[in-house]
């Protein structure tokens, strides 16, 4: 499962996340690093707690990508922040796409992102 968010303070999905990590998935993601430093209760430092393979993003700007990858095949992707006010009070839309083939051009583009943040921690 892999995952790029620009904000993360969605309970919920938190915790369904870290859920698979710990059955075993290999759960990794980059977060905004603006958003992940500036929320309260976000999801970036209980992520890595709880073994999530989480990076802060290179991006000296905001790192705005909203999606969830799930086996190269599933992609969720729209204009839904994980985040509570997302879930409860604003108007969201989220797609969910089953694709292998789109599912690999947001891999292409999540290793990107990845390999940025990556290079920012060395």
């Amino acid at each position: 499962m892999l995952f790029l968010a620009y904000c993360f303070t969605d309970d919920d999905l938190a915790q369904a996340m870290l859920e698979r990590a710990e059955a075993g998935v290999q759960v990794r993601g980059v977060f905004d690093e603006g958003q992940a430093k500036s929320n309260l209760g976000g999801g970036y430092e209980r992520s890595l707690e709880k073994g999530v393979e989480g990076r802060l993003d290179g991006n000296q700007h905001a790192m705005h990508h909203k999606v969830i990858l799930i086996d190269d095949q599933i992609l969720i992707t729209g204009s839904y922040n994980f985040s509570n006010n997302a879930r409860t009070q604003n108007d969201e839309n989220t797609l969910s796409i089953l694709c292998s083939d789109v599912a690999a051009l947001y891999r292409e583009e999540f290793e990107r992102v990845w390999g940025e943040a990556e290079q920012l921690s060395k």
